[in-house]
């Protein structure tokens, strides 16, 4: 996979290992959402699309390869990103995950939620664990809102994929009907 930099220091032209992309198309990163020790996450366009840009620096590929998973698996729910590919430099010293662009981050706490929110919330992961992933991380931090107040989510680096439970006895469920206050 070779990576090809344009004069404009913000736009990158790469190959892409994913079906769902055809190669060679033009991302411009332009905001960083947040900045972490295995991974950042910026905000983007491709081809003038919206999208999530997470950057995985080579020690945190065990969480690149469990969203892949993850977001694979949820393609058809509403509630999450769609997967749109992985690209990585030749030397692989690090790689990047792309998805669709849901929306910003919540940034009150559970509490602070409004009973549909937290419906909403709650009924998404069950469709998540429905399709059989245990999210792993669910924190405010990880729903993100759209300009229509859809809510989603995200981050699926500490995800398990083939998740099987039944609703009542899943600690996460539980964990989050309790922070939901459901």
């Amino acid at each position: 996979m070779e990576a090809a930099l344009s004069r404009h220091p913000s736009s990158l032209a790469f190959d892409y290992c994913s079906p769902s992309l055809s190669t060679a198309q033009l991302l411009f990163v332009d905001t960083c959402i947040q900045f972490g020790h295995q991974a950042s996450v910026y905000r983007g366009r491709l081809d003038g699309r919206r999208v999530v840009v997470k950057v995985y620096e080579e020690l945190g590929f065990d969480g690149l390869l469990r969203e892949v998973r993850a977001y694979k698996r949820l393609v058809s729910l509403p509630t999450t990103p769609k997967y749109l590919g992985v690209f990585a430099p030749s030397d692989k010293a690090w790689a990047a995950l792309i998805v669709e662009d849901k929306g910003t981050s919540l940034a009150s706490d559970w509490a602070a939620l409004p009973l549909a929110d937290r419906e909403a919330i709650y009924k998404a992961v069950v469709d998540v664990h429905a399709a059989g992933i245990y999210h792993g991380d669910l924190e405010v931090r990880n729903l993100v809102r759209d300009e229509e107040g859809r809510l989603s989510v995200v981050d699926f680096g500490h995800a398990t994929v083939d998740h099987a439970c039944e609703q009542d006895a899943c600690p996460e469920l539980l964990d989050l009907r309790q922070n939901l206050d459901l």
